[in-house]
């Protein structure tokens, strides 16, 4: 094993479920046998504020025993303090690594906050800034008055889907949206326009959680559609990959997307894809895997009847070759020419 030491802050992390946490896990398990990593993460429940001294006192010790070569920040947040403290007393490389609300919250928010001018002090530091998307690069730029280019796109990665055998699920035609269930991620949208186009007995199942969980309950009460709009939850990863191999369309309906990693989950299952032009998803979207559309109900409904109607799936051997470009490997690849 390399001597060098890669330590990895990132603001969750596994078990906790989520983007952040999946690639940070991706990250620390394909580095380690380049580097010695280990992940330093926030404790849940958040400690009280009377016991951060001995968050700070404990990772003070560990840098003085064990010092690394790199700190790599990921969705730089609370832990921005602890990366300036220690930066004040050994000597190590940063990289800060944006993924999405971390930034992007400032298109929508005064940057008068403490955590804006961190983030600044934070960057001005940083001997590399990477983004997970070009859309987002730039944005970072743009937001903290960075140069232009100086920083560095690494986009996230997704394996290959395992094939799944082919499934009726009860003789039931379905659409299936997943992801977190907040508003910037755009499942009213979707479940708006489904309620204008033919349905039948068709249904549509949306998979994952979050805050506006009982607002999309509500709203397809209110359009009727009780019976044929299925929430099934949070599901884990080869359960998404059954649901995506075995539906009529997946749709990715967000307002906001930094990179879309859900958008290569659905091209990888080799179904057709119905997801909105917003940040990031241009950049890995080829007309071959489905349709890109504006973030509204007219043309959401639009697209779903065109490629209900119309669209036919690429092959497996399409799919295989475009998604190894964004391969869990590659990312990882990436990530070792700039950390270790």
């Amino acid at each position: 094993m390399s001597s060098s030491k890669l330590y990895i802050f990132t603001n969750s992390y596994m078990p906790v479920l989520g983007g952040i946490q999946t690639v940070t896990s991706q990250i620390s398990g394909g580095l380690k046998t380049n580097c010695d990593v280990r992940v330093i993460t926030n404790k849940y429940p958040r400690n009280l504020k009377h016991k951060e001294f001995i968050n700070i006192f404990k990772l003070s010790l560990l840098f003085n025993r064990v010092s690394p070569k790199v700190v790599n920040v990921h969705f730089p947040l609370h832990q921005i303090k602890y990366v300036l403290f220690l930066k004040r007393f050994f000597n190590f490389k940063i990289i800060t690594s944006f993924h999405g609300h971390d930034v992007l919250r400032w298109l929508e928010t005064s940057k008068k906050s403490s955590l804006y001018k961190d983030q600044l002090k934070l960057i001005a530091i940083s001997d590399e800034v990477t983004a997970c998307s070009n859309y987002l690069a730039r944005t970072v730029e743009t937001i903290y008055d960075l140069g232009s280019q100086t920083v560095k796109t690494v986009y996230n990665g997704t394996d290959i889907v395992k094939s799944h055998k082919k499934e009726d699920f009860n003789n039931s035609p379905y659409i299936f949206a997943f992801g977190r269930l907040e508003y910037h991620k755009g499942f009213d949208l979707i479940i708006e326009a489904f309620s204008k186009i033919k349905h039948d007995n068709m249904q549509l199942i949306i998979a994952g959680s979050g805050s506006s969980e009982l607002d999309l309950k509500a709203l397809a009460n209110n359009l009727n559609l009780t019976d044929q709009v299925k929430f099934i939850g949070r599901i884990s990863k080869p359960e998404i990959d059954r649901y995506t191999q075995n539906t009529l369309c997946n749709v990715i309906p967000s307002r906001r997307e930094p990179f879309g990693i859900v958008v290569l989950e659905a091209i990888a299952s080799g179904r057709p894809v119905l997801a909105t032009n917003v940040g990031g998803i241009p950049e890995i979207f080829k007309k071959e895997f489905g349709i890109l559309v504006e973030p509204n109900v007219e043309d959401l409904a639009k697209g779903l009847k065109e490629i209900l109607n119309e669209f036919k799936s690429p092959s497996k051997i399409i799919v295989d070759d475009y998604i190894v470009r964004f391969s869990v490997e590659k990312m990882v690849e990436n990530y070792k020419a700039i950390c270790c």
